[in-house]
């Protein structure tokens, strides 16, 4: 990118990823499962999630707010589930494998489950319709503040280029994740929709 973030946004940024991290890790095992059945609800209802036909969701680490409902919703009514898998060829590339209660499991260098590989099959994110994007932060414009590996970012950015013109990213987080403002730098890209567990933001966002 042509633009760097100042040492003082970088601390920001930094410090709000430390923060929000501990606010959900410290969450209680039941509120929790109420959040995972709450936000799973809200996606059930979506237009978008009636019409898809593959989602994309990840597996929760870290105090992440799990989508085990609505990957169990999908297998019992048919709908394919792909997840993502660390590229182990090109870095900051992130693949996406189908998912299914039967897929044989490995851990990525980041300690994360993902599919594994070899034993799996691909699925190409042009066919994918719906995808539940995990954030650490999120603020009432759509800002999203990840890890900082990027991967998510560079999946933004090819939707919001068109590049992707079937898919619906929909960010999802406990409450606890939302912050006044996100410190953004120039790759950020606002969501289209952010829901937690008891609120949902959907966004007109300007074409580019």
């Amino acid at each position: 990118m042509a633009f760097e973030l100042t040492e003082r946004q970088q601390q920001n940024r930094h410090a709000m990823r430390s923060n929000i991290r501990k606010a959900r890790m410290a969450l209680s095992e039941r509120t929790q499962h109420e959040a995972a059945l709450a936000v799973s609800t809200q996606l059930f209802q979506l237009p978008e999630f009636a019409q898809a036909q593959s989602v994309g969701a990840y597996l929760a680490t870290s105090g992440e707010l799990s989508l085990t409902p609505l990957i169990e919703h999908c297998w019992l009514t048919q709908k394919s589930v792909a997840v993502p898998v660390i590229d182990a060829h090109e870095a900051g590339k992130m693949l996406f494998f189908t998912y299914t209660p039967s897929t044989r499991m490995q851990l990525n260098q980041f300690a994360m489950q993902e599919p594994i590989p070899a034993q799996a099959n691909a699925i190409a994110l042009e066919s994918v319709h719906l995808l539940c994007v995990p954030l650490v932060a999120f603020d009432a414009q759509g800002q999203r503040l990840g890890m900082g590996g990027g991967y998510y970012d560079r999946l933004l950015e090819k939707w919001q280029r068109g590049q992707l013109p079937r898919l619906f990213p929909v960010g999802v987080a406990h409450d606890c994740q939302q912050v006044e403002q996100i410190p953004t730098a120039p790759w950020d890209i606002p969501l289209p929709m952010i829901i937690t567990p008891s609120k949902q933001w959907r966004f007109s966002l300007p074409s580019v």
